[in-house]
């Protein structure tokens, strides 16, 4: 299971270097401050606001077993008090907003969302704080027996028999819930709950000070239609006949923070160095992890100036540690020697044992052994296997494998990557490079770095200090050229004015729709410009029958789809390849590019490449603005391979995903981005589509004749070639 946040637990600093107090007001996240506070609920701010009345186990309540807000509840001008005792059936009494109040964060808008309930402790007990998504409000409104299936986020209290404040629970739907003794605020001062709503479904459970004290994440969060917004309610819950419950709410307040994603460039032709886990805290986005129970993520804490995984005697059977919800690692690979090597620093008297997990997993999937990956497992003396053993894995098979037994884990270790394998330095450890053939230019990596259980009597422990990666982007230049006197495979131009016969319409609505109003043609192309007033419109051309054949040529080179638009005039485009004529914008049928450019929020001005296939995987690269103006010339390519694909822009940044594209495919569509709500008119202006076999590195005329199509393949000239080959003369020898 996999628990995002956009801060790791941060554990106040004991030694000797403490943090001082600046340096504490921003080691958490701070609220945005062009955004101030907003009162959602008061004593003179109750009109967003409805009772909220349920008998638990009967939805809807029956008329025999109704009872009024009003036996058990009074909103005056201190706010709303619940007063439940020895109810005759288990009761839920409160209020919830007749609107959805909080906003859903997204992650073009660079915002997390701070939701905090205060009340009284002395007379709160029982209490539930939730979030409905407001798509299952009004009828999934009401609390049934488990309020986990219908809310989307819930915080239950309950007083654990003292002074220092509540048992909570935290619980997103369809996940069980996280425990945590002591937060709420004890009985002499004022109770708060304090909920962080990150954009990428991260949700934090803070105290007041801001600091985590549960962490957890809604699931498929950027998969599925978000809502648009939630309903916040406020009740008291007598969970049983007899037993008695209460709330005092005070206030409601909404405030905004900012939040980064840790977008990092796409390193091509300089060396440099980006931190990706600082001494103190995060410089990327990582959340805690595990593959067991939940709850084994609150070993994951801060510990002076240590990220510390702490998995106690009998609990380590499952893998504890801090992982990557989306891609971190752009290799990049800019020349053909270049590399990007990630560095970790561990505090070697407080770690047992590493795991080190990278992985071609897009960013919607939580399982680091479903994917092509390369493992590293290091485990000191205590360990059941001493040593280190590490291996990449394609498929089903491995493809390399290391291993020497009785190696102390080191204070650093260090991963360097190339294209096409993983080389690991570290001190006593003999050079060895590790094929991964998965490691190619443009391809992401996620990252899993986890405890390794120690023998019997001692509990995993690992101590990370740093995380980083340095890039050195190498003196030689790819090569691109086929051999002397050898011409390179021709590109064949399938759309440059108009649609002929090979293109139609295509809309959201259908070949017609609104094509006619937003699409013309011209010398310089397809011209697309959608008004503003019509979010959700795309309009643009697709091809009536299939572009191009995939064979067994693609085993030796790719096939190449060339798009070229004007970057001045460009708001994003979808490039869709599908299986079938006629349906090639089902996104069930069909792979997809997307290229888009921000307008507004955090990402305005970056061009955001995506790749989805079939609607299920997508993988992601938002590019640096300065490199794009600087190097893009309106021209987009995307490679079909042997089961991958890629797609970038010449000289600025590529992605590649691994998935391959079939021999029926593809038919093709290039479309406009959509307008979107913000009022964003789109634009595009596509002047030419040329398709054709990628001409590989030094080709000589025997291969470009085998890679000719049937109808220009010459025997005579194959002959020829062939006799004039060094490989044909050698064997005449």
């Amino acid at each position: 299971m996999f628990c995002t946040s956009h801060q790791i637990l941060a554990e106040e600093d004991t030694s000797g270097d403490a943090l001082s107090e600046a340096e504490r007001q921003t080691s958490h996240p701070q609220p945005d401050k062009s955004d101030d506070t907003r009162i959602l609920f008061a004593a003179d701010k109750q009109e967003a606001w409805e009772a909220h009345e349920h008998a638990l186990g009967r939805s809807p309540v029956s008329r025999r077993d109704t009872f009024d807000f009003k036996d058990f509840a009074v909103m005056d001008d201190q706010g709303l008090e619940v007063d439940i005792q020895d109810p005759p059936r288990s009761l839920a009494v409160g209020i919830q907003s007749s609107s959805p109040l909080v906003p859903v964060p997204r992650l073009d808008e660079g915002r997390t969302a701070v939701l905090r309930f205060f009340f009284d402790p002395e007379h709160t007990d029982h209490a539930i704080f939730a979030l409905v998504a407001d798509t299952r409000f009004p009828s999934a409104g009401a609390l049934r027996g488990s309020a986990v299936a219908d809310h989307e986020v819930q915080v239950r209290l309950k007083k654990g028999g003292d002074a220092s404040g509540y048992r909570c629970e935290l619980s997103i739907r369809d996940q069980d819930a996280l425990v945590h003794d002591g937060c709420g605020g004890s009985s002499e001062e004022e109770g708060q709950i304090a909920l962080a709503l990150h954009p990428d479904g991260g949700v934090e459970l803070r105290d007041p000070q801001g600091n985590p004290l549960l962490v957890s994440r809604r699931p498929d969060a950027q998969r599925r239609p978000a809502p648009s917004g939630w309903h916040p309610h406020a009740v008291a819950e007598a969970p049983e006949e007899g037993a008695d419950a209460g709330l005092a709410l005070t206030r409601v307040s909404l405030a905004f923070e900012s939040f980064d994603t840790g977008v990092l460039p796409c390193i091509l032709h300089d060396a440099d160095v980006q931190e990706l886990l600082q001494d103190r805290e995060p410089g990327v986005q990582w959340g805690k992890w595990t593959d067991g129970d939940e709850a084994l993520t609150q070993h994951v804490q801060r510990q002076e100036n240590t990220l510390t995984i702490k998995v106690p005697e009998g609990e380590d059977s499952a893998r504890v540690g801090i992982a990557t919800p989306g891609s971190v690692l752009w290799p990049c690979f800019g020349r053909s020697d270049a590399s990007a090597t990630l560095v970790l620093d561990l505090d070697d008297q407080k770690t047992t044992g590493l795991g080190v997990i990278l992985s071609t997993q897009d960013g919607l999937g939580e399982d680091p052994d479903r994917s092509s990956r390369f493992k590293l497992t290091w485990q000191g003396p205590e360990g059941e296997k001493p040593g280190i053993r590490a291996q990449s894995l394609v498929g089903t098979g491995v493809e390399s494998v290391l291993e020497q037994p009785s190696l102390e884990v080191p204070g650093e270790v260090r991963l360097k990557l190339t294209i096409g394998g993983v080389l690991i330095e570290a001190d006593g450890l003999p050079a060895k490079q590790l094929d991964w053939p998965e490691l190619k230019p443009g391809q992401p990596l996620r990252a899993w770095i986890h405890a390794l259980p120690s023998s019997g009597s001692q509990p995993s422990l690992l101590g990370l200090q740093q995380i980083r990666l340095e890039h050195d982007p190498g003196t030689e230049e790819f090569r691109t050229d086929p051999a002397p006197g050898v011409d390179p495979l021709p590109m064949t131009t399938r759309f440059s004015r108009d649609m002929g016969e090979e293109w139609e319409p295509s809309t959201r609505q259908g070949r017609s729709g609104h094509f006619d109003s937003d699409t013309s043609f011209g010398s310089k192309g397809m011209q697309v410009s959608i008004d503003a007033s019509a979010p959700g419109k795309v309009s643009g051309i697709r091809s009536t029958h299939r572009l191009v054949d995939i064979d067994d040529r693609v085993e030796e080179t790719p096939y190449r789809l060339r798009f070229n638009v004007d970057p001045e005039d460009f708001t994003g485009m979808e490039i869709w390849l599908a299986r079938s004529a006629g349906r090639t914008e089902n996104n069930l049928d069909s792979d997809q590019v997307e290229l888009v450019r921000h307008q507004d929020g955090r990402l305005a001005d970056h061009l955001e490449i995506r790749i989805s296939s079939a609607g299920r995987s997508v993988w992601s690269r938002v590019m640096d603005p300065e490199q794009v103006a600087q190097a893009w010339d309106g021209t987009v390519n995307i490679d079909l391979g042997e089961e991958w694909i890629r797609a970038g822009l010449p000289g600025v940044a590529s992605l590649r995903a691994p998935f391959g594209v079939t021999s029926s495919e593809p038919y093709v569509a290039v479309r406009s981005s959509t307008a979107t709500r913000q009022g964003i008119p789109a634009r595009l202006q596509l002047h030419s589509i040329q398709s054709g076999w990628l001409t590989p590195p030094g080709m000589d005329g025997v291969q470009r004749e085998r890679l000719t199509d049937i109808e220009e393949f010459c025997p005579e000239r194959f002959l020829e070639n062939l006799a004039d080959s060094p490989r044909h003369q050698e064997g005449a020898d």
